[in-house]
C-alpha cells in the first residue's frame, strides 16, 4: 500500500512540458487512474480533447523511399490539421476528429509507401494505451510479408487475423484436428 501512495504521490507531482509528453507517458501506462491524467492533462488542450479515433503510421518503408519525416509531417498537418501528429515507437501517431478524416490515408500510403492503420474508436482518452496496444499488434500484422491486404486498414478489420495470429503460438489451444 505504501508503494502505491508513492507511485500515486510521483504521477500526480511529475511535470510534463507539453501535452505530447502526457500522452506519452499516458500510452507507457505511467498514470496510475484517470484522475491523475485528468489532474496533468487540465492545463493542455487534452483537457477538452475528443478525438474519434486515433491512426498509426508505420515509417520503415518511408525511410527507405525518402531521407526526412518532415515532408509527411507537413503533408498531415496541411490536409488534417487538428490531427497533433507526433512520433510515438518508431511511428507517427496522430488523431482523426471527423468522419472522413480516415479517406485521406489511402493516397498517402501510395505515395510515401506507408503502412496505416485506424483504432477503434475513442470512448475516453484514458483508454488509449488498450487501443494503442491492439493497434500496435494490428500494424505489426500488415508489416508482416504473409500480410495481402491494404496498406490503410481499420483495427476492427483485423480483428479476426489478429485473433488466429495470437492463436498461432498458443499450440496447447488448437486441438490436433484443426493444427
Amino acid at each position: 500500500i505504501r508503494r502505491q501512495r508513492q507511485m500515486c504521490i510521483r504521477d500526480r507531482d511529475k511535470l510534463f512540458e507539453t501535452a505530447e509528453d502526457i500522452l506519452m507517458h499516458l500510452l507507457d501506462g505511467g498514470f496510475s487512474s484517470a484522475a491523475h491524467f485528468q489532474l496533468q492533462a487540465s492545463g493542455t488542450y487534452l483537457a477538452d480533447f475528443h478525438p474519434r479515433a486515433f491512426a498509426l503510421i508505420d515509417l520503415e518503408t518511408y525511410h527507405s523511399a525518402y531521407m526526412g519525416k518532415r515532408h509527411l509531417k507537413e503533408e498531415l498537418e496541411a490536409q488534417i490539421p487538428d490531427s497533433h501528429p507526433f512520433l510515438y515507437k518508431g511511428d507517427v501517431f496522430l488523431f482523426l476528429h471527423r468522419e472522413g478524416d480516415g479517406d485521406i490515408f489511402s493516397e498517402l500510403a501510395e505515395e510515401f509507401q506507408l503502412k496505416i492503420l485506424i483504432s477503434a474508436p475513442i470512448d475516453d482518452l484514458f483508454t488509449l494505451p488498450q487501443l494503442y496496444r491492439t493497434a500496435r499488434e494490428a500494424l505489426e500484422l500488415m508489416k508482416d510479408a504473409r500480410f495481402h491486404g491494404e496498406s490503410v486498414c481499420s483495427a476492427q478489420q483485423l480483428r479476426t487475423p489478429l485473433l488466429l495470429k495470437n492463436l498461432e503460438g498458443r499450440g496447447d489451444l488448437i486441438s490436433p484436428e484443426l493444427r
